[in-house]
């Protein structure tokens, strides 16, 4: 899940992790006018030389859309590790994916959210 991997030691912001979505979704969600990255801590991962390892998993919650697009739903587990030994909290994910037909065929990510989940 290339929108919740960080690398410290190559990411400038949190807001690379978006950059690495590219090859997964629509034209318009890649170009939409960024937000921000999430309030990760980033300068204490800096600080630490962190990374963050994502694991996807099923998610049995609620997986009906708004519409009738196609969606899928996972979970996604990310652990935080830092260069020095640390391990930050274990943050869980159920990650909604809205999903759109490109003219090839493919499916690609036309929005998403992500529903924070206790670890």
């Amino acid at each position: 899940m290339a929108l919740l991997t960080h690398n410290t030691a190559t990411d400038i912001s949190a807001d690379d992790a978006f950059r690495r979505t590219a090859p997964y979704v629509s034209t318009p969600l890649l170009t939409a006018p960024s937000v921000g990255g999430a309030d990760v801590g980033w300068q204490d991962w800096v600080a630490r030389q962190a990374y963050t390892t994502v694991d996807i998993g099923p998610y049995a919650g609620d997986a009906s859309g708004p519409d009738s697009r196609p969606r899928a739903v996972s979970l996604a587990t990310v652990t935080v590790t830092g260069r020095d030994g640390w391990r930050g909290p274990m943050l869980r994910y159920a990650v909604y994916c809205d999903l759109t037909a490109q003219d090839n065929g493919s499916m690609r990510v036309a929005g998403y959210e992500l529903e924070p989940l206790e670890a």
